[in-house]
């Protein structure tokens, strides 16, 4: 068995390294995604039914002043309305594929600056500030942004957001799910043992949905700032002997983030033994063994077998 772990090992060493928030859900349908393959971006102005005039190109080759066709905005336009065009076809055929996107000029002057942003790291910049925005177009945007971007290059952006602000964020009930991922995250380098009564509020008042998708990045930040003894609390809350195998996941995959990520040596350790732990749960065990394989952790192959 002890051969199978190490084969396990290699196959994982030639696993990619660790994604950039491993508790975050991008996709591939937010406005700036889909602009960012356009070939080319406009600003127009309605010139008659599905007719927009360009009147000034944020990105790709397209002649300002030319009409072009394209769908009606489905949004209401106002009087201080942007009107935004993209195409993924060629910006010289008369109809542009995408539908006009009616935007308010806080989230126009976003999307400009984005798409003339010079580098990925000066985008991960804007959306750290913006990820928690009121508006659905530009928070979905940068939420993306920094949900594929490396893990050090987010937590590295949280002074941009505002520690303060990601506090006030993480007890905000409206805030979703996935935002709150990204929240505790950025603050997980940030938190200090002054941090850890409210956080500890979090795990407990009242107690989070074990399969909730913040979870892990909850524990992580609880679990760094108040040291080992978190960890084996969390365990005794998370993971009891009726825990379902459902409602294991998340919280082994915190206390796998905090094996690897957490400062102190006495909390990766503890959160290692957890993990370690769960071998002995005949219906949860064999989800353990990959990190232990990670881990090169050899002293369990007897258990592994059992499992």
């Amino acid at each position: 068995m002890r051969l199978v772990l190490k084969a396990m090992v290699a196959i994982f060493a030639l696993t990619p390294s660790l994604w950039a928030c491993p508790f975050c859900s991008p996709t591939d349908s937010d406005l700036y995604t889909i602009l960012a393959s356009s070939k080319a971006v406009a600003k127009a102005v309605r010139v008659g039914p599905n007719k927009f005039k360009l009147v000034q190109v944020l990105s790709g080759k397209a002649q300002v002043g030319r009409i072009v066709l394209a769908k009606e905005p489905q949004e209401s336009v106002g009087a201080e309305t942007v009107l935004l065009l993209s195409t993924v076809s060629n910006p010289a055929q008369p109809y542009w594929s995408e539908p006009v996107r009616a935007l308010d000029p806080r989230e126009f002057s976003f999307f400009k600056t984005l798409l003339a942003a010079k580098s990925q790291a000066a985008r991960q910049d804007l959306a750290a500030t913006h990820f928690l925005d009121r508006s659905e177009l530009v928070s979905d945007a940068a939420y993306n942004i920094l949900a594929l971007a490396p893990l050090e290059a987010v937590q590295s952006r949280a002074d941009k957001a505002g520690v303060k602000n990601l506090v006030a964020a993480a007890l905000d009930e409206r805030v979703e799910e996935d935002r709150k991922s990204l929240v505790y995250l950025m603050l997980f380098p940030h938190v200090t043992k002054q941090d850890s009564s409210w956080l500890r509020d979090r795990i407990l008042k009242p107690r989070p949905n074990p399969q909730a998708v913040f979870l892990p990045a909850l524990m992580a930040a609880y679990a760094e700032a108040a040291g080992p003894s978190s960890v084996s609390e969390m365990a005794q809350i998370f993971l009891t002997k009726t825990t379902t195998i459902s409602n294991s996941f998340q919280p082994v995959s915190g206390f796998k983030f905090i094996a690897t990520q957490a400062t102190m040596p006495e909390t990766r350790d503890a959160a290692k033994r957890v993990v370690r732990g769960e071998l002995s749960n005949p219906q949860r065990g064999v989800f353990v063994i990959e990190p232990l394989a990670q881990w090169r952790d050899y002293s369990v192959a007897g258990e592994v077998e059992q499992s």
